[in-house]
């Protein structure tokens, strides 16, 4: 009897369990249903995971029920938790023991297990002794829990989160319910996914609205059946559409609101059309009248897009506003073509547009005259009244061209006081002499700058080189440089007119070139030297410095003077390699002798184009930064008569940085003519080096020996020293000594010698006893 109650009992509680596991089962379908519809119905996600937390407290029946997401850096953060035992995940926060998903000592329990494997997993806090859960089973005494499962929040093998249930039934969890909660986690996950993706595309359309609103470009998206869906605010506008009537209006609705648009809007139907047939996208500039003269110009865009079955879904069109663009492209390409001071045609623009109008002549088979002209004394102009009357006669010359050169004929400014008026209307090379002229007689006019005084009327006059085409050459480059070399010739005859150019003038280039091409190979091979002649002192002997000349060994013509072939290279880039040369081989030397403990200084004669060049001061400092810190004290710098003329205002900081790092100032060559007390005042010189034909006059001309006594003692009364250059004969030598110049260099003191020779001619050398007191 007692067996047989056992087993009735054994059955009624079996039945019992089974009856509750069923019960649950249901209402775990049931919650699994709730879930799909709070995701239809845009329930957020945090909704989503308290309402589960809840309802699962009451159907397991559990302790504690939460949620948790996955970070990338390993942690769970905590999203929703539930239930009588809810204290314990407070406390589990608070003492920093979240369970972790990583392969940390926190990572590898249950829910770290869980996440990382994508698996459901269980613990028994009762019979558990993992070290992993030492602290959790310490709560889950406190706190009245026996079991956990950690089911993964899972969708397509990706785990995002984790779904916590503890529980303190004595048999933990049934396996009806564990399938069930298995298959709420994949939901989660799913809610999870649509709410990210759903935030997405609210973010998406905020975005898009933002845009739409604020963007200065054409954006629209029309359907397939060419309706508007989107709009930004300036399509709109152009388009006199609202808010309210543009997704209901289509092209032909527009077309009747605003007819004098709808040839630009059959032209975008025509893009519409090609982007559909294309199936690519379409790219045209359109031009869209606002207000009643202002136009608009927009690079437009047509994007097709399709669906997967290939049908049409939708036309994306995006228009740029480029009218500012274009306007400033516009700007620039003028800028880049014309002189912004004359507004002219510049040297681009000049050879440009040369070769069509020598093509244009060549098909007509006439004739093309390319006239180059060139402004006597301007520079005397800039110097005298300023730079603004300068930049003011340059002007009213650029005027005076346009208008004598006549229709049809190009004038343009190469820079400078240069300009080039191009007449290809010509029949024969005689219509260009009356032209050139009349052009030289205009610039002849005096010009007045001020209009209530003719105290400030200026004369100026030109010289001009005139080339032919076909004539004299085919190609733009050379025609231009006939007609300059055709303008100096004009120069040479003293201004005033115009040259053509001659055949044997070529010639004479050619020669030019050629020299430099050898001049080039002797710098390479090392073929010049630097000579050195003595400045000494024409009393006492003493020798105060050696000036650096140089030589050039060539091996065609032998040992060639400076005036051989200096001028050749006057000017061109050349110029500042071998003067660079001449510096760097001058201070090698100073260095060689003052390491010998015989310092003596050199002077070294530096061109226009290298003092003002950017180089010079760098590489007077990398000479000084590895030498000697004495050195600068044996170098002196010899400033030309052009830079002291021309550019004294841009020379005189550099001379300032030479002084002030200790290398001396020369001022050669005055007496010339251009010089002034002025400029002696302004440039820092130590030395004034007077001309050598200046000195070559002194016998014969009471002026000349007047002016040396008056620098001679105005040397003395400012502590600089005066030297006469081209000493040449004993009797110069002793008539400097008269009139108070007692320095002095030239063959009547020692001819220019090699370096090694130097030191044995002063040993040697004997005053000569004319000049003793």
């Amino acid at each position: 009897m007692n067996s047989g109650s056992g087993y009735f009992r054994r059955t009624l509680s079996i039945r019992s369990q089974r009856i509750q596991e069923r019960r649950s089962v249901e209402k775990l379908i049931e919650l699994r249903g709730q879930i799909d519809e709070l995701v239809l119905d845009k329930a957020s996600v945090s909704e989503i995971y308290s309402l589960v937390c809840q309802r699962l407290v009451e159907i397991i029946p559990a302790r504690l029920v939460w949620v948790g997401t996955k970070e990338p850096d390993g942690s769970v953060v905590l999203q929703a938790y539930t239930g009588a035992a809810a204290g314990m995940m407070e406390q589990v926060v608070h003492k920093g023991i979240m369970p972790r998903w990583d392969d940390s000592d926190f990572g590898r329990a249950s829910v770290g297990n869980a996440l990382r494997t994508g698996h459901t997993q269980f613990s028994n806090f009762i019979k558990g002794e993992e070290e992993q859960i030492r602290h959790w089973r310490e709560l889950a005494e406190l706190f009245d829990i026996r079991y956990s499962a950690a089911f993964p929040l899972k969708d397509c093998d990706q785990t995002f989160g984790v779904l916590v249930i503890y529980t303190n039934q004595s048999d933990g969890f049934l396996p009806g319910q564990i399938q069930v909660l298995e298959r709420i986690g994949k939901r989660l996950a799913v809610a999870m996914l649509v709410s990210i993706e759903r935030k997405r595309l609210e973010d998406s359309e905020e975005r898009l609205r933002i845009l739409l609103e604020h963007s200065k470009d054409i954006i629209t998206l029309k359907d397939h059946e060419k309706r508007w869906i989107a709009m930004s605010r300036v399509a709109m506008d152009l388009l006199c559409l609202s808010n309210e009537n543009f997704s209901v209006s289509s092209l032909e609705d527009v077309w009747k609101q605003k007819p004098a648009s709808k040839a630009n809007l059959q032209w975008i139907d025509e893009m519409d059309k090609i982007a559909w047939e294309t199936r690519s996208p379409v790219k045209q500039e359109l031009e869209c009248k606002q207000g009643d003269e202002q136009y608009l110009v927009f690079d437009l865009v047509k994007i097709p897009v399709f669906n997967q079955d290939g049908s049409k879904k939708m036309m994306i069109s995006i228009g740029h506003d480029i009218t500012e663009r274009q306007r400033i492209e516009r700007q620039m390409v003028h800028d880049a073509q014309h002189d912004p001071l004359t507004g002219l045609p510049n040297r681009r623009a000049l050879m440009e547009r040369l070769p069509r109008l020598m093509e244009g002549v060549r098909q007509k088979q006439g004739m093309l005259a390319l006239c180059l002209l060139d402004l006597d004394g301007f520079k005397e102009v800039n110097d005298s009244l300023g730079h603004h009357v300068g930049d003011q006669l340059l002007q009213e010359i650029s005027m005076r061209l346009a208008s004598m050169a006549g229709n049809g004929n190009l004038v343009a400014r190469l820079g400078g006081d240069e300009f080039v008026i191009v007449l290809h209307q010509l029949r024969d090379t005689d219509q260009v002499q009356s032209i050139v002229s009349q052009v030289l007689q205009a610039i002849q006019k005096p010009f007045n700058f001020d209009p209530f005084s003719h105290d400030h009327l200026i004369q100026i006059s030109g010289s001009m080189g005139v080339a032919f085409f076909p004539l004299h050459h085919e190609d733009p480059e050379n025609l231009l440089r006939y007609a300059d070399l055709a303008m100096y010739a004009a120069k040479a005859r003293g201004g005033n007119c115009f040259k053509v150019f001659e055949e044997d003038w070529n010639t004479k280039t050619k020669q030019q070139l050629h020299i430099r091409k050898r001049m080039r190979k002797g710098i390479e091979k090392e073929e010049f030297r630097l000579y050195y002649q003595p400045v000494i002192h024409l009393r006492t002997g003493e020798l105060l410095s050696v000036e650096a000349l140089i030589r050039w060994q060539d091996p065609e013509n032998g040992l060639l003077n400076p005036g051989e072939f200096l001028p050749m290279i006057a000017g061109t880039g050349w110029q500042v390699e071998l003067d660079r040369w001449v510096l760097r081989t001058a201070a090698m030397q100073a260095k060689k002798w003052l390491l010998e403990h015989q310092p003596l200084a050199i002077s070294i004669n530096i061109s226009r184009d290298y003092l003002l060049h950017a180089d010079f001061l760098k590489d007077l400092r990398m000479i000084l930064q590895t030498s000697p810190p004495s050195l600068s004290q044996y170098l002196i710098i010899e400033v030309l008569e052009s830079v002291r003329q021309d550019d004294i205002a841009i020379s005189l900081p550099v001379l300032q940085v030479c002084r002030e790092i200790g290398i001396r100032i020369a001022l050669d060559d005055f007496g010339t003519g251009v010089s002034s007390l002025v400029h002696l005042q302004r440039i820092p010189a130590a030395y004034i080096k007077i001309d050598r034909d200046f000195i070559c006059r002194i016998m014969e001309s009471n002026e000349n020996r007047a002016i040396v006594t008056a620098l001679a003692a105005f040397g003395q009364h400012a502590k600089r020293k005066v030297l006469g250059e081209g000493v040449e004969t004993l009797e110069l030598g002793k008539e400097l000594l008269n009139l108070g110049c007692y320095w002095g260099q030239g063959f009547a003191i020692a001819r220019p010698m090699p370096p090694e020779q130097v030191y044995h001619w002063y040993v040697n050398w004997q005053i000569p006893k004319e000049w003793r007191a």
